[in-house]
């Protein structure tokens, strides 16, 4: 072999091996980006599910009235035949699913709302009611390795 042909070669090597890197580091950034749009959106859509249940009243008893002591609702969740997007209290929320939440640019999020009691000054969960209940806004999708999940607690 003539010492041009082994210098081709050799340079087309390198080249090849530079041009993988390039690549590798390209995808990688890809990667990268999208996973932060995505979690970007999945944050979004739950700040947005929280922001509208705290428009709520705090319980089904100081939806028109005020409330005192601890004497509020024992049951968590939807009261009388109350369905979405009719709710009128934080709790109603519980247990509630948000399926197909469409994004612009990140595709789709299924969310679900738990409330609970917890105590006022340890926020441990409560098994009487209490004038303060956790709200936790669990997000997920296809495209996230992982659950969202964001607390907000809400105090009367």
């Amino acid at each position: 072999m003539s010492d041009h042909l082994i210098t081709i070669i050799g340079a087309m090597v390198l080249f090849s091996l530079l041009a993988y890197s390039t690549n590798r580091a390209i995808i990688n950034s890809t990667d990268r980006n999208l996973y932060i749009e995505y979690l970007t959106a999945a944050v979004s859509v739950t700040q947005s599910i929280i922001s509208e249940i705290k428009t709520k009243a705090f319980d089904e008893k100081t939806v028109n009235s005020t409330v005192t002591g601890n004497s509020f609702s024992v049951i968590l969740g939807p009261d009388g035949g109350e369905t979405y997007p009719n709710f009128d209290d934080i709790d109603d929320y519980n247990g509630y699913v948000f399926n197909n939440i469409n994004t612009k640019y990140a595709g789709t999020f299924n969310s679900s709302v738990k409330v609970i009691y917890v105590d006022p000054t340890s926020l441990v969960t409560s098994s009487v009611p209490t004038k303060t209940k956790k709200i936790t806004v669990s997000t997920y999708s296809n495209n996230l390795p992982d659950t969202i999940k964001i607390n907000y607690y809400s105090s009367y």
